[in-house]
């Protein structure tokens, strides 16, 4: 079963800003774009920084480190020295208020196996829909590349 966790208030990060996120042993980035809320792995795949100490451009991060940059909402590494894409994370915002991550069984739900680019962006938000409207594919059907998230809709 799938819960969502309270992270902060919308309004608590700034547009084209990140802030650090805790959980169990895990840290997370919480990202505002403009273009929405995004959530990835909070360390960047080359050294293990931490994201939320660099610097937000548009729908970039940009690693405080070695200046490597990731596409925040597909996880995408998009400059050397990084090469491995970064996992991403559904997040809504109920209210206009409260921003929460989704978690399922005290595992945060990977949004990984959506895609990259624009593609990617437009199935994390259906795959927000999906979880928003409670339902809940398994992992296997997200990470089956026959199976689109609209497909996945329609079935449910």
């Amino acid at each position: 079963m799938s819960d969502w966790h309270r992270v902060c208030g919308a309004d608590e990060i700034d547009e084209e800003d990140v802030m650090r996120f805790d959980h169990g042993e895990r840290t997370f980035a919480v990202y505002n774009t403009g273009g929405g809320f995004f959530a990835t792995d909070g360390l960047c795949t080359h050294e293990d920084a931490h994201l939320a100490d660099g610097l937000v451009i548009d729908d970039v991060i940009e690693c405080p480190l070695h200046q490597g940059r990731f596409h925040i909402p597909s996880g995408a590494a998009k400059s050397a020295p990084v090469c491995v894409d970064l996992k991403t994370y559904p997040v809504k915002v109920e209210y206009g208020k409260a921003l929460f991550f989704a978690l399922k069984d005290g595992a945060l739900i990977g949004a990984a196996g959506l895609g990259r680019g624009t593609a990617a962006a437009k199935d994390l938000r259906l795959a927000q829909m999906m979880i928003e409207r409670g339902l809940r594919p398994d992992a296997a059907q997200l990470a089956d590349p026959d199976v689109s998230l609209k497909q996945l809709m329609k079935a449910a």
